[in-house]
């Protein structure tokens, strides 16, 4: 049964949250990090093209935060979009350094290990991200980055260096999951 003293919503209404909440900055800034997912995807085989849309995505990454709190425009919105297009981005980058590498022995067990997070990482959608999880983000984005550098330019000292820097992020995986269960308790 619905309650008939409710007043629908009006245009003006509707548009005023479609402003307010939906059709911010940081939301497209967001959203332009998924179009760079999707063209990843797509041009997988391409590495300089998976580059740069790969480097427009991590940098976007720390922008749409950036704005939404230097502006005041922070949605519930943009946190769970933002969510989604970071465990989107995570996905590509797996997905088209397996492409580079052809799923070769000495990455293997780092990218499981990075694909075993990300899907422990939807049992805890709800919760909010925790600043060590930021960071682990941001360690392991910049790292997959350099690998994708190294593939595009193809120069080993990158992908060494690209793999030493997610390396690094595994103390903060670790730290980031066990955060997650802490808020979920």
């Amino acid at each position: 049964m619905s309650d008939m003293t409710k007043t629908p919503p009006t245009v003006r209404g509707v548009r005023a949250y479609m402003q307010r909440e939906v059709l911010t900055l940081p939301n497209f800034i967001t959203m332009m990090r998924i179009c760079c997912v999707v063209g990843m995807f797509a041009e997988a085989k391409r590495p300089v093209l998976v580059l740069v849309l790969a480097f427009a995505a991590w940098l976007s990454d720390g922008v749409d935060g950036f704005v939404a709190k230097k502006f005041g425009s922070c949605t519930k919105l943009g946190a769970r979009l933002d969510q989604y297009a970071d465990w989107s981005f995570g996905v590509a980058l797996l997905y088209t350094i397996f492409v580079a590498e052809h799923f070769t022995w000495y990455n293997a067990p780092l990218l499981l290990l990075i694909g075993g997070y990300l899907l422990l990482r939807m049992r805890y959608l709800a919760v909010e991200t925790t600043e060590v999880a930021k960071l682990k983000t941001f360690v392991q984005f910049l790292g997959g980055v350099v690998i994708l550098g190294g593939h595009a330019f193809e120069t080993g000292l990158l992908l060494v260096i690209g793999y030493l820097i997610v390396g690094s992020s595994l103390p903060l995986m670790f730290k980031s999951l066990r955060s997650y269960g802490s808020q979920e308790k």
